[in-house]
């Protein structure tokens, strides 16, 4: 492979290195970027800083090596430094590229890996170049040419010198275009810097391409000349412009990154600076600079209200609409000065405190709320101030609670900013609802607008939540001692997402809600056994009252108020002694000690009205506690009722028995009255019945014994009254005597003989076969007797016997 051309033959002479002008430039030129690499050392606290060293360094490298390649005569000379060369060459574009990465704020792109990967291509190049003896790769043929007062390699590029130079291209266009696109974000502050940056990066590149293109002689390397007037540059941009001191990147990553928005404006109020943060809130862009922020569409008017108040900064706070969401920013005004101390504008900080905001709204509604809901006892009190509270929570307009059953189903017990058919449809769930099973579950639930037009959602809870208008919802169960006791449905017509700070808020909220709920569901059973009990007591005619062991008068019921005649007020302000007669006090005294030691359950002391009435009344009591205190509960019955019907009744017995002695002595008169004329009839019948003038025929006797027997009957009757009025009056007395059956049956029967026969009744008896002695009250055993025989006649029918 021909290699050296034949003009190596020019090579003769004993002088091997020509030191000129300019390879004398070209020394001291990589000398000079040496002793700056140098000094820019004390910079080493930013990382570009050692990029930039190295990047002088291998124009240093490149230059020196040039310098003495163009001075030396021999070829072997020559090839040396030619090699050395490229030592500088082959990193410049590899660390052109790390500088401009660094130095505008790239650094994470800067992985280990890809810069081991952008410093293959120059080793392999060092490889090749210092091995092109051996190939044709870099160099086909290269040689000794002299151009003018110099000498230069010239050479007949191979197929990867080629490659390396669109390798190196790309890695310098790369980076003056990183340099370039900072100088557009930066230019109004600064622009001179970054520009000296940029032209120190064209100039050589510039004339690296001309000489790539072939308008410079042959064997003459132009880069390294230029290189001095980049030094130049950066010399007067070190010390002059302070180059490296304050960068672009510093300013650049504060100013584009800064968690705030800066707005600069001149003193005619236009628009010269603003960053990231400013445009996306302002809706204000880069082309917007020089125009008056007035005519600007996007600028906020408020901020055109900003004044500045002698030495203190004026500071507003805003809230605005951005992007579908309500967000608070802080604006500061501060004013810029000159070197001379005038005004030269005005600069807007504008620092996005919406999550500070919702932070104290948050904590200010926690504090009302929990102070709220301490004044109240009743369950639907405490609920109602919950959903008040919450409702004025950033994105929240609506929303109800529901209350966790026996069972595990939900009722909606208060709502606000709901229409009453969403509220119809969402009142109650059962316990097997999604609903349920997810308050159940424990865990809170963020549905968003996203979700509620998902597949997976439509035609289920969404269905309701569209039609309402809701864009947002959640529901947040409530706990009590690890269960759930109640849920948190809230939601927004606007957000289509509840905000963090307010899902932070609406479970801290939660968290002490639980509590309230459970003493108020306590506290409302309570009160609903008390007011079924006072129902009870208030149900009932008796008196109830609550006497505590100082004999105060506790409680009442509303029988005993309208019977006395006092307010509850009036009567819990009283003594027990106090609606007791005067005269009967020592008595109470001294009977409520022995109802308190249990040595009486009862009483019958009566009570006095507040208008004077006396109400008899008959008390049981009962020891027990009220309120955790001993008391005595009576339960006092108004006998007035009572003893009014027994008065009636005794009055009643009184008049019967005074009638009945009456009546006994009237009976008495009487039966005396009708005896005198009786006996007389009795003894003339006698007489008639025994004839004794003989005078009289068989049938006119036997109506003389007919008289005589109805007589006694009659008699005897007389005989039975009286003893009747006996009977009444307790003075009825036996008069035993012995007489015979026989003729004792025959005087009954001839006494209902007249009776038997008007049914055609034969009376038979054994008194005619058996003859006894009786012993027993002649005349009581006769109306017994008499009494059996005509009750069996009467209902012995006609023919019969007995």
């Amino acid at each position: 492979m021909p290699f050296f051309a034949e003009t190596i033959s020019l090579t003769t002479g004993d002088t091997t290195i020509h030191f000129s002008l300019y390879s004398d430039f070209l020394i001291g030129s990589g000398i000079l970027l040496i002793i700056m690499a140098l000094y820019i050392r004390q910079f080493r606290d930013s990382e570009y800083i050692g990029y930039f060293a190295m990047l002088l360094l291998s124009f240093s490298i490149y230059s020196i090596f040039y310098a003495l390649e163009i001075t030396s005569t021999e070829m072997y000379a020559s090839l040396i430094f030619y090699k050395l060369q490229y030592v500088g060459i082959s990193m410049i574009p590899v660390f052109l590229l790390l500088f401009s990465i660094s130095y505008t704020g790239r650094v994470n792109w800067l992985s280990y890996g890809k810069m081991i990967s952008l410093f293959i291509v120059p080793m392999i190049t060092l490889i090749l170049v210092f091995t092109t003896e051996l190939h044709s790769l870099f160099h086909k043929t290269i040689y000794i040419n002299e151009i003018g007062p110099f000498f230069g390699l010239d050479f007949e590029p191979g197929i990867y010198y080629w490659l390396y130079q669109f390798y190196s291209m790309i890695l310098i266009l790369f980076s003056i275009s990183l340099l370039f696109k900072m100088w557009i974000n930066n230019r109004a502050s600064y622009g001179t810097q970054l520009s000296i940056m940029i032209i120190c990066a064209m100039l050589p590149f510039s004339i690296y391409l001309l000489y790539l293109a072939g308008f410079f002689p042959a064997g003459l390397d132009p880069v390294p000349f230029v290189f001095i007037l980049s030094v130049m540059l950066v010399y007067a941009g070190i010390f002059r412009y302070r180059l490296l001191d304050i960068t672009p990147l510093a300013r650049s990553f504060l100013f584009e990154n800064m968690p705030s928005g800066v707005i600069v404006l001149d003193r005619k109020e236009r628009l010269i600076d603003i960053n990231d943060f400013a445009e996306e809130y302002l809706g204000v862009s880069a082309s917007d600079l020089g125009r008056p922020v007035s005519e600007i569409p996007g600028y906020w008017p408020e901020l055109l209200d900003l004044e500045y108040n002698g030495k203190e900064m004026n500071r507003v706070e805003l809230k605005k609409d951005v992007s579908d969401n309500k967000m608070w920013f802080s604006a500061t005004l501060t004013l810029l000065y000159d070197k001379h101390g005038d005004v030269h504008g005005r600069m807007i900080i504008l620092n996005d405190i919406t999550d500070r905001k919702l932070t104290e709204d948050i904590l200010s509604i926690q504090h009302d709320l929990s102070i709220d809901m301490g004044k109240h006892s009743d369950l639907v009190s405490i609920l109602n101030s919950l959903v008040e509270h919450l409702v004025t929570l950033e994105a929240i307009d609506s929303g109800g609670i529901y209350l966790v059953g026996d069972k595990g189903d939900l009722d909606m017990i208060v709502h606000n900013g709901l229409s009453p058919g969403f509220v119809a449809q969402c009142r109650h769930y059962d316990k097997d609802s999604l609903n349920a099973k997810i308050v159940m579950d424990g865990k809170p639930v963020y549905v968003t607008y996203s979700d509620m037009l998902s597949s997976n959602l439509v035609n289920t809870l969404s269905e309701d939540f569209l039609s309402e208008g809701l864009r947002s919802m959640t529901a947040i169960p409530i706990h009590f001692e690890g269960k759930a006791v109640a849920c948190m449905s809230v939601s927004s017509h606007s957000y289509n997402a509840i905000p963090k700070q307010t899902r932070n808020g609406l479970e801290s909220i939660a968290s002490f809600a639980g509590e309230y709920i459970a003493r108020a569901r306590i506290q409302d059973a309570l009160n609903r056994q008390k007011t079924d009990l006072e129902n009870l007591f208030n149900s009932m005619d008796d008196l109830f009252f609550v006497v505590d062991e100082a004999g105060n008068i506790v409680s009442t019921n509303e029988s005993a108020r309208l019977k006395l005649g006092y307010s509850e007020e009036e009567l819990t302000s009283m003594k027990v002694t106090d609606i007791h007669p005067e005269e009967s006090k020592d008595r109470v005294i001294s009977t409520v000690g022995q109802l308190l030691c249990g040595y009486l359950d009862s009483c019958s002391i009566p009570i006095i009205s507040k208008d004077g009435t006396l109400i008899p009344v008959e008390t049981r009591v009962t020891n027990g506690k009220w309120n955790g205190k001993k008391v005595m509960f009576g339960i006092s019955r108004d006998i007035s009722e009572r003893e009014k019907h027994e008065n009636e009744i005794l009055d009643a017995k009184n008049k019967a028995e005074e009638a009945s002695r009456i009546k006994s002595e009237f009976l008495a008169n009487m039966s005396h009255e009708l005896r005198t004329p009786l006996n007389s009839i009795i003894g003339f019948s006698q007489l008639l019945s025994s004839n004794p003038f003989g005078n009289l025929g068989e049938k006119e006797v036997k109506y003389s014994d007919n008289i005589m027997t109805s007589g006694q009957h009659l008699l005897d009757l007389i005989n039975d009254i009286l003893d009747i009025s006996k009977v009444e009056s307790g003075r009825m007395q036996l008069e035993y005597e012995t007489f015979n059956s026989s003729h004792f049956f025959y005087e009954i029967e001839s006494m209902v003989k007249h009776l038997a026969d008007e049914k055609n009744i034969e009376i038979y008896g054994q008194s005619d076969s058996e003859n006894f002695e009786i012993y027993a009250d002649r005349l009581r055993m006769k109306q017994i007797m008499y009494n059996l025989l005509s009750n069996s006649l009467k209902f012995t029918p006609e023919n019969g016997c007995i």
